[in-house]
């Protein structure tokens, strides 16, 4: 019978195993597969209930815990792991092995409230559309390296047709990739309704809207300023005493801040509130630049509104607004 004490687990992860601190327990280790671990759990559950698990990002190798986890209904956060860094040095931790690392992920997961918990929730659904909007960005990336590789090539001929049936083969993968995210996004309602309402924006296409939807999920929680942060879109501050250093953005989440950075590049030709923003920020003297930036924080803000209210572009307010003023 499980007993009434809660716990709660941290997990350093490898590719080979895993070590695990449990509250009150010394730390352990467990064969990083989803058998082993799901085992492991189900020992666990019949002494204790688990209240939370908490994980660092590690390049896939966390897959087996979060499919067990997912199973056996737990919850569980993939934190960041600069975060735990930070809270490591913090506790003047100055050694470093995986089984002290166990031990601060079990001491930052009752540090953690339960926002910052809710933020780092992840779902299979979404991994497995990370994993193929990936493959599509990698098969991208070598169709443009193959067509700059042919117009490179001059004088070989068998060379040039060898290209030219890889760059074939190459638009069939991307072609079958870009079907298997759309029917992936259509098979669940939410994000289905999701992916069609992210293109009512001018500007916003399934690109984009793809793009939202696998590394986006939890934008439309928490405040405006750590959305920004986290499409690296936020200005930083460089300040110290009297000291006024250069705003400027940073970090993020690489691929989402490209998408949003292309959509206000197109926005602000196409989208007529947001060129009028724009043309506000150019006629106060700013850069270009800076004036883009902010224009892909304010598209930002908009989609966070349509997510977060379940509106079409057309039903915003600022879209009525700049009717009546056309």
């Amino acid at each position: 019978m499980t007993s009434s004490h809660e716990v709660m687990v941290g997990i350093d992860v490898s590719k080979d195993k895993l070590d695990v601190a449990v509250t009150g327990y010394s730390v352990s280790q467990v064969n990083n597969t989803f058998v082993a671990f799901r085992g492991w759990l189900r020992r666990l559950l019949k002494k204790h209930r688990v209240s939370r698990v908490v994980f660092e990002a590690t390049g896939g190798y966390e897959k087996w815990l979060i499919l067990a986890l997912e199973e056996l209904e737990i919850p569980f956060a993939r934190v960041h792991g600069t975060a735990v860094h930070h809270f490591i040095k913090a506790r003047g931790q100055l050694g470093k092995t995986d089984a002290q690392d166990a031990v601060a992920l079990l001491e930052y997961a009752g540090w953690m409230n339960e926002k910052t918990f809710k933020e780092g929730s992840v779902s299979t659904s979404s991994l497995k559309l990370q994993e193929w909007h990936a493959r599509l960005r990698q098969l991208k990336q070598q169709y443009r390296s193959e067509k700059n590789r042919l117009k490179a090539t001059l004088l070989d001929n068998d060379i040039m047709v060898d290209i030219r049936r890889h760059v074939k083969q190459l638009e069939k993968q991307i072609d079958r990739c870009k079907e298997k995210l759309v029917a992936l996004i259509k098979a669940h309602c939410s994000m289905k309704e999701e992916y069609r309402r992210l293109q009512t924006m001018p500007g916003v296409g399934h690109e984009v809207a793809m793009a939202w939807l696998c590394y986006g999920q939890g934008l439309t929680n928490g405040q405006r300023a750590s959305a920004s942060a986290f499409c690296g879109l936020a200005p930083l501050n460089r300040d110290s005493g009297k000291y006024k250093g250069h705003r400027s953005t940073g970090h993020g989440q690489p691929v989402l801040k490209q998408m949003i950075y292309m959509a206000a590049l197109v926005g602000i030709r196409y989208n007529p509130p947001l060129r009028e923003f724009y043309e506000g920020f150019i006629k106060e003297g700013r850069p270009p630049l800076v004036a883009l930036i902010a224009c892909a924080r304010k598209l930002l803000m908009w989609l966070r509104a349509m997510m977060r209210d379940q509106i079409d572009w057309q039903e915003m307010d600022v879209y009525k607004q700049s009717i009546k003023k056309a």
